[in-house]
């Protein structure tokens, strides 16, 4: 091997060519030093020889395929040599550049031929070319082929194998970058590249000696391994890049990738950092930040002064791609036919959002103008609110488009604590929240499709998968602290990672799953798994690496970590409920394999009976399979007959007993045990081994059953001589003693009253009834017994006199008339003299009639809130109903009576206020009932008074209320069937009729039905 000091010292004479034919001169170095005399054979017979161009070419007639080889050169500086030629008549390709056919030829340029494929020894040697290209189908290259010229830039051919000593020696090589085709580099094979300057010193070895400037080669690219005559060359550790014997300072050698050697760092020629003396580094890195938009493009690794291979134009919803740029400011273009690298690069991607769009409240939302139906995506979100409410509809160009998408990457990295997605929503695309704080999130369940990584890196507790949904994405819920969760039948597959490092201790997989990806369960707490008979495909690891909760809080901590092989895997049982997937059957059994379900100890597998027949089917061994122990088990149902709560099916393992359920109870039923059929015949034994699928069933025997005893109220009467005696009469009846107020009102007309009796039931007294002229002797004696310390009068001296008035004051210290311009206005004034300043609801009916008013007065009074009238013919509530009611606060208003009694206006004006319900009937009995029934849910006691008259209910309304109790006006002579089969259903204990027989008829104290 080459081992002279050749390098040391220049050749002081060329080889030189004579006629074609190479003869030795001078060059002691090159003859000793490669072990090769650089002689051409003697020309056989069948050589034929051309000249063209000044390049003589040698071919063999009887090798046709061979080619042609140029083996001399007379011309110009500057050469091309063709592809083919023609000798004696005969086409050849030129295949080969002949051992020193252009050495010392004075060339400048020269441009080698596609055709070529081997370039012999000192076939340029000593020339001044100043950059070359090696065509790709060059396969050799000879010693000392290029020695001593002044190249400065040099590409070779992908096909290049075998480069001969010193073959690009003595130039100006600045860096090389070595195709993964070639397998041998020769000694020095790029040794002493030196500036162009000290190669034209006129005398290099006067004056100089053994004394060298730097090299000019600093850098050498592998795009694959290194050639093997370079890893280790002879005794030394020569290398075919500058000898080690004056070792080339800073040279750094680049690799491919690192991984190649790192497996053997101490291997000949290769440790880390340095390589043999030179300074080893893996291509530089280029990534590219998609700054939010669009698909990941993958990094490349790039040779020095290698060109950056430009991406494809990455696309992304509701965004136009501007082009990638330098910086990240977006400044400078990025120049793919100039741009290259020494070290890593970040190039960035631009965007605007389409034309159509729109920003509102920090949401960017896009349509797509070609489909107008498709709703808006929002894409992207420029506020800084962590708890959002997505908007349901978004205004682009002044119309108006539901929000049925999240685009791409639309909220990842916000720092999300919360968000609300609208319903409507359909789609939600990769990255669309993740790396967020979301703790909890509620997917619309009309969502079809799930991206990629749309909720990575949050912290969701919890998660509900719409039963819409087809597929998950990779990674959906990568990283996050589920605990549990359904996967819905309209599941087909499962991405990989999909809920990897979660929480998961369960997991129910719907009917219809077919492909689970890689690591789709891996890192979680799973203590058993049932796989559906849809499952075709489980990827590598899928339920792998399922660990104790506090190992997963290791692995996020990263503090005191203990190793997964200290850590026992909580996942001991997977049972197959059909045969086990193609691709989990058909991998490699091989002890490195990494098996579908992880590699835990102890894990047992069970399959269903009906695989179990054929044990020897593949994949299936017993007692263990794919090394894990195999089981086979059944599933016992039990049908419950159409008693008690539902009761699981289980799964058993083949040939032994199952333990009998809880005994199940059921309302009216006694259970009388399990039986093997539907007859009931038979006990089933749980005592026997389970051998097949097996369905037991309730027995039960149903409760003799007591009747309740039949619905007998008492009933009452409260009446007295007229209607004045009457409203005594229900006052003695509902206070036996004093009360603090006494309301007046007349009993002649119902005007100005009907308001009164939930007024009185709200300050604690009773009602009483005098004509407008007089007080009645028995009305005035029932004042003096009561004890009130105040009286209001209800209305204007048309309904109730100074007269009366003046004998009231006779009565009580305080005696207060309450009266307005008119009925409706002494209602309001009522109101405001007994509800004070707030009430959260009323009552509101037509004052042009009695029935609805009366109907809500009790159920007012008992409720503690008020009763307004207004004119219900009115095209609008009045102003002062309004304010009142403003000033009230109520809001909740309830509306008695149909659009004839008050009308459709008057309810659409009152909307601003508050909630408003209108409770109507066929007729005012109908309305009674449905009043009382929307506000009382039970009763003990109900009251009974003539809907053809109001006097008697005006006054029983305020006993009723002041009881808690519902009045409900009914015939003379029936009660209505609705009420009537309200109180049935109510049960109260007692029944009062208000009024003698005159108004209600004994058939109605005998609960008698219309």
């Amino acid at each position: 091997m080459f081992e002279t000091s050749f390098t040391q010292v220049r050749p002081q004479a060329p080889i030189r060519r004579v006629a074609g034919r190479v003869t030795a001169a001078v060059t002691v170095a090159l003859l000793l030093g490669t072990g090769q005399l650089v002689l051409a054979a003697p020309a056989s017979a069948a050589t034929g020889t051309v000249v063209i161009d000044g390049i003589t070419f040698e071919a063999d007639s009887e090798s046709v395929a061979a080619g042609a080889a140029a083996v001399g050169y007379a011309g110009p500086a500057s050469v091309t040599i063709p592809a083919s030629v023609t000798i004696d008549g005969q086409d050849y390709a030129v295949t080969t550049i002949g051992e020193g056919a252009f050495a010392d030829a004075g060339l400048t340029a020269v441009t080698l031929p596609a055709s070529l494929t081997a370039i012999g020894a000192g076939a340029f040697q000593t020339n001044r070319l100043t950059a070359l290209t090696i065509p790709n189908a060059v396969t050799e290259i000879g010693a000392s082929a290029f020695f001593t010229n002044r190249l400065s830039t040099l590409s070779l051919g992908s096909s290049v194998t075998h480069i001969g000593v010193s073959a690009f020696a003595w130039n100006s090589l600045r860096d090389v970058i070595i195709p993964a085709s070639v397998t041998s580099i020769e000694g020095n094979g790029f040794g002493e590249n030196f500036s162009a300057d000290y190669l034209d010193y006129p005398d290099l070895v006067a004056g100089i000696g053994t004394s060298f400037p730097p090299q000019s080669l600093t850098r050498a690219s592998f795009l694959g391994l290194p050639p093997t005559t370079f890893v280790g060359y002879g005794g030394y550790d020569t290398l075919s890049l500058p000898r080690e014997e004056r070792p080339s300072l800073g040279i750094n050698v680049w690799i491919k990738h690192y991984s190649h050697f790192t497996d053997a760092p101490g291997s000949p020629g290769f440790t880390k950092p340095k390589w043999s003396d030179y300074i080893a580094e893996e291509f530089p890195t280029v990534s590219f930040e998609m700054n939010g938009h669009g698909a990941q493009v993958p990094e490349q690794n790039i040779a020095p002064q290698q060109l950056v291979t430009e991406p494809p134009v990455p696309t992304a919803d509701g965004w136009n791609f501007t082009g990638w740029f330098d910086d990240a400011e977006l400044l400078v273009p990025a120049n793919f036919s100039n741009d290259s690298t020494i070290n890593p690069t970040i190039f960035h991607a631009g965007w605007r959002p389409v034309t159509e769009s729109s920003v509102l409240d920090g949401f960017i939302s896009v349509i797509d103008p070609n489909d107008l139906t498709a709703g808006a995506s929002v894409i992207g979100y420029r506020g800084s609110a962590l708890d959002l409410a997505i908007p349901a509809t978004v205004t682009i160009n002044g119309t108006s488009f539901p929000v049925t998408a999240i685009g791409d990457f639309a909220f990842f990295l916000k720092g999300l604590t919360a968000v609300t997605i609208p319903a409507q929503v359909t789609v939600i695309k990769q990255y669309a929240f993740a790396d967020n704080q979301l703790t909890s999130i509620t997917i619309p369940t009309g969502v079809t499709s799930i991206g990629d990584l749309a909720f990575y890196f949050n912290r969701l507790s919890v998660v509900s998968i719409p039963d819409g949904v087809t597929s998950i994405g990779e990674g959906v819920f990568y990283y996050n602290r589920l605990t549990s969760v359904t996967i819905p039948d309209s599941v087909t597959s499962i991405g990989g990672s999909a809920f990897t490092l979660n929480r998961l201790t369960s997991v129910s997989l719907g009917n219809s799953v077919t492909a689970i990806g890689d690591y789709a369960f891996s890192h979680n707490s799973l203590v058993e798994v049932t796989i559906p008979a849809s499952v075709i495909t489980i990827g590598d690891n899928a339920f792998g690496d399922n660990f104790d909760i506090d190992y997963l809080d290791y692995i996020e901590d990263g503090d005191n970590q203990p190793t997964a092989s200290d850590t026992p895997s909580t996942l001991t049982l997977v049972r197959f409920l059909g045969a086990p997937p193609t691709e989990f059957v058909a991998a490699p059994a091989t002890d490195d394999s990494s098996p579908s379900l992880g590699s835990e100890l102890g894990l047992t597998v069970r399959f269903p009976i009906e695989f179990s027949d054929t044990p020897e089917t593949p994949g299936y061994t017993s007692p263990t399979w794919r090394g894990y122990m195999a089981a086979a088990f059944a599933t016992v149902s039990f049908v419950m007959g159409g008693h008690g709560a539902p009761i699981a099916a289980r799964m058993v393992d083949y040939g032994t007993p199952t333990t009998a359920p809880a005994a199940p109870t059921a309302s009216g039923f006694t259970f009388t045990g399990w039986f093997t059929a539907a007859n009931l015949k038979t006990p089933f034994n749980f005592g026997a081994p389970i051998t097949a699928t097996t369905t037991v069933y309730a027995g039960w025997k149903a409760n003799a059953v007591t009747p309740p005893a039949p619905w007998k109220p008492t009933m009452k009467r409260i009446s007295g001589t007229d209607r004045y005696a009457t409203s005594v009469a229900l006052s003695k009846a509902g206070f036996a003693k004093t009360a603090p107020v006494v309301y007046i009102a007349t009993g002649t007309n119902y005007p100005d009253a009907l308001g009164a009796a939930p007024a009185a039931t709200k300050e604690g007294g009773p009602l009483l009834l005098t004509p407008p002229a007089a007080l009645p002797a028995v009305v005035k004696t029932e004042i003096s017994r009561l004890k009130p310390g105040k009286i209001i009068v209800v209305g204007g001296t048309a309904a109730v006199s100074d007269t009366v008035l003046a004998e009231l004051k006779q009565l009580a210290p305080t005696v207060k008339r309450v009266a307005g311009s008119d009925r409706f206005d002494t209602a309001r004034q009522v109101v405001t003299q007994a509800f004070g300043s707030s009430v959260a609801s009323a009552y509101l009916a037509t004052g042009l009639n009695y029935p609805d008013a009366l109907s809500a007065s009790a159920a007012a009074g008992a409720n503690g809130i008020p009763v307004l009238l207004v004119n219900g013919g009115a095209t609008s509530a009045d102003t002062a109903t309004k304010t009142l009611l403003t000033k009230l606060n109520v809001k909740n208003v309830t509306v008695v009576g149909g659009k004839a009694a008050v009308s459709n206006e008057i309810v659409s004006s009152l909307k601003s206020i508050g909630k408003v319900t209108r409770i109507s009937g066929t007729d005012r009995f109908d309305t009674s009932q449905k009043v009382n029934k929307a506000a009382f849910t039970t009763i003990k006691s109900a009251y009974l008074a003539t809907g053809f008259q109001f006097p008697d209910a005006l006054a029983g309304a305020a006993l009723a209320g002041a009881k808690g109790a519902p009045l409900y006006v009914v015939q003379p002579t029936c009660i209505p069937a609705g009420i009537h089969t309200d109180l049935t259903s109510f049960t109260p204990t007692t029944i009062t009729l208000i009024g003698g027989t005159s108004a209600l008829s004994d058939t109605v104290l005998k609960r008698g039905r219309c």
